[in-house]
C-alpha cells in the first residue's frame, strides 16, 4: 500500500491522522477545495484483500462519510459539509475523470 504521511494540512484538516491512501489523495484535494466542505477529518487505514478501487458516501449528521478503497487498503474519511447532495455530486464527477 502507498500512502503519504502528512501530506494535508490547513484549517479544513483534523484529526490526529494525516496519512492519505494513494488512491485518495486527488479526492481529498478536491474536496478541500470544495466551498461547501468546512472540515476533513482522516480516519485510520484499513488493510484489505485484494480488489478494486471504489468511492463511497454515507450520509452523516455533519455532512458525509467518504469510503475510499484502493486495491488492498480502506480509508474513511468525514467531511463536513452545508450542502452534502452538490458535494457528493462534485466529488463523483472527480473520481470518474481519476478512473
Amino acid at each position: 500500500m502507498g500512502a503519504k504521511k502528512g501530506l494535508l494540512s490547513g484549517n479544513k484538516f483534523n484529526g490526529r491522522h494525516t496519512t492519505v491512501i494513494d488512491a485518495a489523495i486527488p479526492m481529498v484535494i478536491a474536496a478541500s477545495k470544495r466551498p461547501e466542505v468546512t472540515k476533513i477529518v482522516l480516519s485510520i487505514i484499513r488493510q484489505i484483500g485484494p480488489g478494486p478501487q471504489n468511492l463511497k458516501f454515507k450520509p452523516i449528521p455533519a455532512g458525509l462519510q467518504m469510503t475510499i478503497r484502493s486495491t488492498n487498503a480502506k480509508q474513511e474519511f468525514y467531511l463536513y459539509t452545508s450542502s452534502p447532495d452538490l458535494t457528493k455530486k462534485e466529488l463523483e464527477k472527480a473520481w470518474a475523470k481519476e478512473a
